[in-house]
C-alpha cells in the first residue's frame, strides 16, 4: 500500500472517511444517551401526580363540603384528561350519573394534579 514517506490519495480519503464515520457514530451514541435523560427531567409525564383513588376521595370530600347530594347517583366514570388550554395541566374528570334519568343529572368534578377541585352540573 504505502511505503516510505509517500501517502497516496486513497489513504488520505480513507483517513477522512474514518474520522467522518467516527464522528457520526459518536454523535449517535450521545443522542441515544442524552434523549432519554432529557425525557426523564421533563415535568410532563404520562403518570398522573394524583392517583385515581386519591382523586375520587378528594371529589367525594369536595361534594360533601359544597353540599352537593349524589346519594341518588352512581360513579359513572373517571378519566385522566389534559386541559386543552394547557394552563392547568392534567386533571381527573370524575362523573356521577343519577340513577333515574333526569335532564342535567350528571355531576362533573375535576381534580387537578395540584390538588384543586372544581365542579359543574350537567345540562
Amino acid at each position: 500500500m504505502t511505503q516510505g514517506p509517500y501517502v497516496t490519495k486513497e489513504v488520505k480519503l480513507r483517513s477522512a472517511y474514518y474520522f467522518i464515520m467516527r464522528g457520526m457514530i459518536l454523535s449517535g451514541l450521545v443522542a441515544l444517551v442524552a434523549v432519554p435523560i432529557a425525557a426523564q427531567t421533563t415535568s410532563d409525564t404520562r403518570e398522573p401526580g394524583i392517583t385515581l383513588e386519591v382523586a375520587v376521595a378528594k371529589a367525594k370530600s369536595y361534594l360533601r363540603e359544597k353540599h352537593i347530594d349524589v346519594s341518588d347517583a352512581y360513579l359513572d366514570s373517571a378519566v385522566l384528561s389534559q386541559n386543552t388550554r394547557g394552563d392547568r395541566g392534567k386533571f381527573w374528570l370524575i362523573t356521577w350519573q343519577r340513577k333515574e334519568y333526569m335532564k342535567g343529572g350528571q355531576v362533573f368534578v375535576r381534580v387537578y394534579m395540584n390538588g384543586s377541585v372544581e365542579h359543574a352540573l350537567g345540562e
